[in-house]
Parts: C-alpha cells; structure tokens; sequence
C-alpha cells in the first residue's frame, strides 16, 4: 500500500504537476555521489523544499549511501576479478611455454644445467599459485584487495567512482 507521502499528488497550492515521489526518489539515487536536490527540481518541477521533506522522511540520502556503497563494492570486485582472469591468461601461456620447452628438451634440443633447476621449480611453483619463499598468489590477491579498500577510504565519495575506473583502466580490459 502506497503511503500519503510516496503517492502522485499535486504541488502545493493545487496547480503544477502532479508527482511520483517514489519516481523522484529513485532519480535522486540514480544521480550517483555528486546528487543534489536542485536536480531533482529541475527534473521533477517542485520545491527544493518540498523535496527536502520528502526525502527527510522517506530516508533518500540513506538509500542513495546504501546504493554508492553497493556500487563501489561492485567495482572493487570487478577490479579483483580482472586481476584474477588476467593471471588466468599467464598462466595458460606459461603451461604452453613449458609445453614447449618439455618437447624441446626430449628432442635433445635444449641444453638445462642442474643450476636451472631452482629456477624452474620456483617459477613452476608461482604459477601453480603456490607460495614461493617470499608471496602465495591468494596473498598477492589479498591484498590487493585489502589496499583497494583502504586506498578508496582515502578517496572522498564523489571521486571513488573515478577512483575505481583509473584503476579498472591501469589493470587493463578483463577477459
């Protein structure tokens, strides 16, 4: 059931029209961090101070905070897992390479000293994603994640979304 406030009815004083405020509330959420209520009043055609009372009451800057949050989280994710599908791609050219490398070795064709051997093992274990002696990929992941997270704490509300997208681009197109 639709309450007083969130039905389409008239500007004060009968004339103007009529608005749905749940339609103005979704738009003022939808504006993204930089939203104003002046936008809404040039959009919708009412009061800047009508439309402060309806959003006082009806919780508008706590739905729009809760709908950044989810946005920036969306994006943090997203970063993560091109990051993840990116060492995807590493690694099925290093199991090519290695590919390779095994058939060259049973032709005779490569010459490997037994001081190559900590080397290849090291490597092999890397891409594996296991830890080597300095860093396991699943800690590299996390925290990468964990800087991501503290870094746009640093990063008012209005840039995270700018924020985010650099560093979408700096880690390059996902697969």
């Amino acid at each position: 059931m639709a309450t007083s406030s969130s039905r389409a009815r008239r500007k004060p004083g009968g004339g103007g029209p009529r608005i749905d405020w749940r339609e103005a509330k979704v738009y003022y959420v939808r504006l993204g961090p930089t939203r104003t209520y002046a936008e809404v009043e040039a959009r919708f055609g009412v009061s800047e101070t009508s439309i402060r009372k309806h959003a006082r009451a009806e919780g508008w800057r706590e739905t729009a905070a809760t709908h950044d949050a989810q946005v920036e989280r969306r994006l943090l994710d997203r970063a993560v897992r091109s990051h993840v599908e990116r060492a995807d791609v590493f690694q099925r050219i290093a199991d090519e390479y290695a590919d390779q490398l095994q058939e060259r070795l049973l032709e005779k064709a490569l010459d490997i000293k037994l001081s190559d051997f900590p080397g290849i093992a090291k490597t092999a274990a890397l891409f594996a994603g296991e830890p080597t002696d300095r860093v396991s990929f699943d800690e590299m992941q996390t925290g990468f994640r964990t800087l991501l997270e503290i870094a746009a704490r640093y990063v008012p509300k209005s840039k995270r979304p700018e924020f985010v997208a650099e560093v979408n681009e700096a880690l390059g197109p996902s697969e």
